[in-house]
């Protein structure tokens, strides 16, 4: 199960793009901050690593959880944040928030007009969400096998399918070797961004 993020500004920021807030940060080094649900989570390790590839400083205010980091967004205490897309939908149409991009490969259906951040001039990124499920170590292939099939199933039924969807996220099934290849992946990919952040989890 996917779950995208988009780049988000506070409205009167004056950047539309995330481009343009990239040239903003280089242009004020250390000025601009943004916030996340906590340290170590995905919005905080995800746009650390979006900031290092850019090349930019952008200081880290961390707070307890994805809806007061949201609201101080909203409330212009902080510049820009990373957020669940089904979080954000309705402050996008408003206007209260402009999007800069998404975290994901391809485009995402309930805002197909934010680009990803590839499309953005950021290559090589990845650092999108996801809910999984696990078993114990030692758990017989077989068993394993079985539950992946029966949750696979369930997540193609269309009432399952449309409320995830409802909530901004993206079905997505496999095996679980590729799960496990996902995984691997990841543990990977954020160590950049835990080594260039000194991020520990909270």
């Amino acid at each position: 199960m996917e779950v995208p993020g988009v780049f988000l500004v506070r409205s009167d920021l004056g950047v539309k793009t995330l481009q343009e807030f990239i040239d903003l940060a280089r242009s004020k080094p250390g000025d601009l901050n943004y916030s996340s649900g906590g340290s170590g989570s995905i919005p905080h390790l995800g746009t650390e690593l979006l900031l290092t590839k850019a090349g930019i400083e952008v200081e880290h205010i961390p707070y307890p959880g994805n809806a007061p980091a949201l609201l101080a967004l909203v409330a212009g205490e902080v510049d820009m944040m990373q957020s669940n897309v089904g979080d954000v939908l309705q402050y996008i149409k408003d206007g209260t928030l402009i999007p800069l991009a998404v975290n994901t490969p391809e485009r995402v259906p309930q805002i197909p007009d934010v680009p990803t951040v590839a499309e953005a001039g950021i290559a090589d990124y990845n650092a999108v969400g996801w809910h999984g499920f696990f078993a114990p170590a030692g758990t017989p292939k077989e068993i394993v096998d079985k539950i992946n099939q029966g949750i696979r199933d369930a997540l193609k039924t269309p009432a399952i399918s449309e409320y995830f969807s409802n909530l901004g996220y993206i079905v997505h099934t496999g095996s679980p070797e590729d799960f496990a290849r996902l995984v691997h992946d990841d543990i990977q990919n954020y160590a950049i961004a835990v080594k260039a952040s000194g991020a520990t989890a909270e």
